[in-house]
């Protein structure tokens, strides 16, 4: 199969796994904030109405415990600054994080593949990224807000493990 074709296949399979994500998660985008929500940031008001500042990103998650997350802290202020609080947007990120990680369960699939030179790589791929999607350890994590911080970091474990395989002996070029 050329490379057009291999272009052509992997744009269906992601439009098709949009479709499926959005198929199943469709009623999230209008759930509330629900559980921890309350107490991370919904009660919070330095997160949305404070000045940014370093003190803000280094909070503990939680009164009494020394979490630190400030790339968690960073992506609701920039949200709640453009957006303001609002569970639709918060559901919306939360849906789009983990779409770019199925997206990214292809690709590091993919390359698996084919520098394991599989036959029909896309297909693997395919079959792997929409298990990925529809696995349902991933509702709670999508539904709930505070469950960002296993979704990033899901991005960067897989992003990572996409750029080893990339830049390593025998993978193979991905490309969209």
């Amino acid at each position: 199969m050329n490379k057009t074709n291999n272009n052509k296949n992997t744009a269906l399979v992601i439009g098709f796994l949009l479709c499926v994500a959005l198929f199943l998660y469709y009623p999230v985008f209008f759930a509330d904030y629900v559980w921890d929500d309350t107490l991370l940031f919904v009660d919070n008001a330095a997160l949305v109405d404070a000045p940014f500042s370093w003190e803000i990103l280094s909070q503990p998650v939680l009164p009494g415990t020394s979490y630190f997350r400030p790339l968690i802290f960073l992506t609701w202020y920039a949200e709640f600054a453009v957006f303001g609080r609002n569970p639709f947007v918060s559901h919306l990120i939360n849906f789009v994080i983990l779409f770019i990680n199925a997206v990214l369960v292809f690709v590091l699939t993919f390359l698996l593949a084919n520098s394991l030179q599989k036959l029909r790589p896309i297909k693997l791929a395919s079959i792997a990224s929409i298990l990925y999607l529809i696995h349902p350890a991933l509702i709670e994590s999508t539904a709930w807000v505070s469950g960002r911080f296993d979704q990033l970091t899901t991005t960067f474990v897989l992003l990572s493990c996409v750029l080893f395989v990339r830049y390593t002996k025998g993978a193979q070029t991905f490309s969209l």
